[in-house]
């Protein structure tokens, strides 16, 4: 028995528990699947019941308390009635009685469910209302913080209003004070301006007188002059008697006649003045004298082939005590002029490379802004502060004329192409006109800035404004005839000796070069790095052949720029403390002199 084998049956019952193994697992995942969709479809459901037991489960308590309610009711119910019909209850049937009380049961019961589901309602009831209460509630809090805050709010607006009120009250009261002070003090500046004006009136007046005066005086001295020399003309004796001169035997012998010589007389009568020469005709005559020696005069004159260019400090000096305006070398030799803040021109001699003090004119009553020579070089124009452009001779102590007339300060003063006339440019936004020899002006050019600097022509002046613009005038009309603007306060003008070319130097740190033949257009401009223009009064100028251009900065730095190439030449710096006002040229074109706020002036050469 042991040595049988059934290979056959082992093998299909293996193949039957495998066959069973896989249709349990068949069974166990159609049971899961049908738990996982059947579950899913009354999750709900249960967790819905789940939650109904727990209310229930709270509810038992009260449904116990209930019934035991209801049972002493229905006790006290029974017994009442029992003892009202014990007659009646005693003659019914017990299973009557019975099924009453069951009915009585059932119907309480059903009030008593009734009672559970209202009990539940008015439960849920209770819990949203409550939900809603505490909503409000926060609500409430919420509200009551805002307002709170509103009112605290409230009240520190109150409190700003009262304070803001009181000093809106002290302010009102500050400006009534204040408005009462500026109403005296327009009264006390109504009359010092009144004071003023008279006083000003009185100035011009007493200037005015001055200035007769002084004009009486030099027609005195011009009269008593004359007046010497006609006297001594006419005490002169003169012999009227012809001389014969005899000829000696050589002169005899030859073909010619002997001449009689005769001395040219001129009889006493003939240099003496007739009674009937009153004095405004000696004044006339005089003024004829002098316009004709003027005109006929030929002086001596330097001829500047080429200019030096300057590379080297020769002297320093303190020239003045205090700025330094203006710089102007003479056209006949090498005499230079310098005026300041002081009220004294200077004039002083360049002899063997130094600067040597040579005079110094006094009494003008400002400071001086700017100095011109005339070509003969025996004049000088001279502009100042108080609206007045003194009018000296170069040997004399005292100025031959005061012209008065402008309003402002005068910036710039310069010689006409006839001698005898000047223009003037001021900053009361005018240009004037005046012939030197009455000392009166003849016409006036108005102008819509301040003028800066002027330069004449024929019947040209060109006038540089704070406005940015160059204009030219015509002055036989007074009408501008061109503009050019340019990108800054023009600060000085300059022609080239063959009225050519045009130099402006502006505010924006630039020099420009116009030329005047071809439509007046803007030909070169010049910049430098460490180049700045340092005042409105700083002066830029041709060298004399008009081969350089020449300016100071506001470091003290002296510039030179070469017109052909455009190129800046030399930049001369450690002579000048502070900005440098005003550079002039020998008309050798030898020196070149540059004068500072810092009271120097420097001359310069190329050796």
């Amino acid at each position: 028995m042991a040595a049988v084998t059934f290979p056959a049956v082992s093998g299909s019952w293996s193949k039957a528990n495998m066959s069973a193994a896989a249709w349990k697992r068949h069974i166990i995942r159609q049971l899961k699947h049908r738990d996982r969709t059947q579950k899913y479809m009354y999750q709900d459901l249960i967790k819905s019941y789940n939650k109904l037991l727990e209310r229930t489960k709270i509810f038992d308590p009260l449904n116990e308390r209930l019934q035991v309610e209801f049972l002493n009711i229905f006790s006290d119910h029974l017994n009442s009635r029992l003892d009202v019909t014990s007659t009646v209850h005693r003659l019914e049937d017990p299973e009557t009685l019975q099924l009453q009380h069951q009915k009585e049961v059932t119907k309480l019961e059903k009030t008593n469910g009734e009672l559970a589901v209202q009990i539940y309602e008015l439960g849920q009831n209770l819990q949203i209302k409550q939900k809603e209460l505490e909503e409000l509630q926060s609500r409430l809090k919420g509200v009551e913080g805002f307002f709170s805050g509103v009112v605290k709010r409230n009240v520190e607006l109150h409190e700003s209003v009262k304070k803001i009120t009181c000093e809106n009250t002290n302010i009102k009261q500050r400006y009534d004070e204040l408005l009462k002070q500026h109403r005296t003090k327009e009264e006390e500046l109504q009359k010092i301006t009144n004071d003023l004006s008279e006083a000003t009136a009185g100035i011009v007046k007493l200037k005015s007188l001055q200035a007769d005066d002084m004009n009486n005086d030099n027609d005195r001295e011009c009269q008593a002059r004359w007046a010497k020399q006609l006297a001594s003309a006419a005490a002169k004796v003169i012999d009227t008697t012809p001389k014969t001169v005899q000829c000696n035997e050589d002169t005899a012998n030859t073909d010619e006649a002997p001449a009689v010589i005769r001395r040219a007389f001129r009889s006493a009568s003939a240099t003496f003045l007739s009674p009937i020469f009153t004095l405004k005709e000696n004044i006339l005559y005089k003024m004829r004298r002098v316009e004709s020696l003027c005109d006929d005069f030929k002086g001596p004159s330097f001829v500047c082939w080429s200019s030096r260019l300057p590379t080297k400090a020769l002297e320093i000096v303190e020239a003045h005590e205090s700025d330094i305006n203006a710089a102007k070398f003479s056209s006949i030799s090498q005499t230079l002029a310098t005026g300041g803040d002081d009220r004294i021109i200077k004039l002083w001699d360049v002899v063997a490379g130094r600067l040597e003090s040579r005079t110094s004119l006094q009494r003008s009553s400002s400071g001086i802004t700017s100095i011109e020579f005339d070509p003969t070089g025996y004049r000088i124009l001279a502009a100042s502060y108080e609206g007045a452009v003194h009018l000296w001779e170069v040997n004399a102590c005292r100025p031959t004329y005061v012209l008065t007339g402008h309003r402002h300060k005068v910036t710039a003063a310069k010689f006409k192409s006839l001698y005898h006339q000047a223009v003037t440019g001021s900053f009361d936004r005018t240009l004037k006109i005046w012939d030197l020899n009455r000392g009166a002006c003849t016409d006036t050019i108005q102008v819509s800035s301040y003028c800066s600097d002027v330069v004449s022509l024929e019947f040209l002046v060109i006038s540089g404004h704070h406005d940015k613009k160059i204009r030219f005038w015509d002055c036989r009309t007074k009408v501008c005839t061109n503009e050019i603007p340019v990108e800054g306060r023009v600060t000085s003008l300059n022609v080239t000796c063959d009225h050519s070319q045009l130099l402006s130097c502006s505010r924006d740190d630039t020099l420009k070069v116009v030329d005047l033949r071809k439509m007046n257009c803007c030909r070169q401009t010049f910049r430098a790095d460490g180049f700045k223009c340092g005042s409105d009064i700083t002066k830029a100028i041709f060298s004399p052949d008009g081969s350089f251009v020449t300016a100071g900065s506001a470091d003290g730095t002296l510039f030179v720029w070469n017109v052909k190439t455009g190129k800046l030449e030399a930049s001369l710096a450690g002579q000048h403390s502070s900005c440098v006002n005003a550079v002039t040229w020998s008309t050798s074109g030898e020196y070149v002199v540059s004068v500072d706020r810092g009271k120097k002036a420097v001359l310069w050469s190329d050796y």
